[in-house]
């Protein structure tokens, strides 16, 4: 059976700032775990005309094409029991989203129409056009210009990567609702600067989305559902900065985990309306970067790479890498294609140690530090 929920704080039209809460509810069934969909119509301006119109045909306002529709959401909360039970809080979704297709996918899987449909792009550039919408065909007389047809504002649905889209293969693929409850999403929409940019990208840009809603299958429920373990992926998120050309970054995560992916982000530009928001950056000058934690036997684990091959060789792998990635010299020279990490070849149980992170590069401070953002990757069993 298909579902689709509308927000239960509906109010047609959102925008930057909002927060949208959809209430999943399917009694006496269960939920088709990898089949959850947020889908919309949306529409960007800049001094409240749309962009296809003629004083904004030529302005250069786009989406990273790497993260589309994703953009706009800021993060995500997944709850059972309606609310009472939080499963997974994605916080600096966006940048998360970038991380994994840069790491999963190439310049060409843009074009299939699973991503298309989710406003990626090959490059940044065909965003600006996908945002401009869709010209519908007019069988009506064309030499009536007052009867020519507007375009319509593009419409998306794409698969949030939460944990309801993360089943792992050993597990039941399956949710049923007496485990789960009703399931609450929240999502926090971005800034405006947080998801568009471009050279004409300014305080009058702004979107709104509209026919929002939430869309996923569900099977029968069974009784030997109850007797099956289900299991997700989720992601814990940290986000610190470097600021000296030494930095040593320790962070506790409550989970146990058994991989980590980072990126990094110029401070001075977070947020900023021109500059891409998700740009996936490169440290510089970067001579050593170092992994230290304890492993499973509570033994000191320490890993030491050299060079940026290395560093981003790790950062696919951490990533699972399907051997396509985005992470190529062209792409590292334009500041856009550096990712670290580190698969840690077992789950390791970060709750009661500090994961410490070295870094010896050419920051230093000011204008050079960095945003880090570290992924930590965990799974939940229910």
């Amino acid at each position: 059976m298909y579902h689709t929920v509308i927000p239960e704080n509906n109010k047609g039209v959102f925008t930057e700032y909002d927060n949208v809460d959809f209430v999943m509810t399917f009694e006496g069934r269960a939920l088709n775990l990898n089949s959850v969909r947020i889908e919309g119509d949306l529409t960007v301006r800049q001094n409240g005309s749309i962009l296809s119109s003629t004083v904004n045909e030529n302005k250069d306002i786009k989406l990273d094409h790497l993260v589309g529709a994703h953009s706009f959401c800021e993060s995500i909360q997944t709850s059972f029991f309606n609310g009472s039970n939080l499963i997974e809080n994605l916080v600096e979704y966006p940048r998360w989203v970038k991380m994994k297709n840069a790491c999963r996918k190439s310049r060409g899987d843009m074009n299939n129409g699973s991503n298309v449909c989710e406003l990626l792009a090959p490059t940044n550039e065909m965003t600006n056009l996908m945002l401009k919408g869709i010209t519908p065909p007019d069988n009506r007389n064309q030499a009536d210009t007052a009867d020519l047809t507007d375009p319509l504002p593009p419409d998306f649905s794409f698969k949030p990567m939460i944990c309801l889209n993360n089943a792992q293969s050993n597990g039941q693929n399956v949710l049923p609702y007496a485990k789960s409850g009703a399931i609450r999403l929240t999502i926090n929409l971005a800034r405006v600067a947080g998801c568009i940019f471009g050279v004409d990208c300014d305080n009058n840009t702004s979107y709104e989305i509209s026919n929002l809603q939430v869309s996923f299958s569900s099977v029968p429920e069974t009784p030997d559902m109850m007797n099956n373990t289900v299991v997700m992926t989720t992601v814990q998120s940290v986000k610190p900065s470097v600021e000296s050309g030494f930095a040593n970054v320790g962070v506790k995560v409550p989970a146990e985990c058994n991989s980590v992916s980072i990126s990094f982000q110029e401070q001075n530009r977070e947020n900023t309306a021109v500059n891409n928001n998700l740009n996936l950056t490169k440290v510089p000058n970067l001579t050593e970067l170092q992994f230290l934690f304890n492993d499973s036997t509570n033994s000191l684990v320490s890993y030491l790479l050299r060079d940026y091959e290395e560093v981003i060789s790790r950062g696919i792998e951490s990533m699972f890498s399907n051997g396509r990635n985005m992470l190529n010299v062209n792409n590292l020279n334009a500041n856009d294609g550096f990712v670290a990490g580190l698969y840690f070849d077992d789950f390791i149980d970060l709750r009661n140690q500090k994961f410490n992170v070295q870094i010896t590069s050419g920051i230093t401070g000011g204008d050079t530090s960095l945003l880090m953002y570290l992924y930590f990757h965990s799974i939940i069993s229910i």
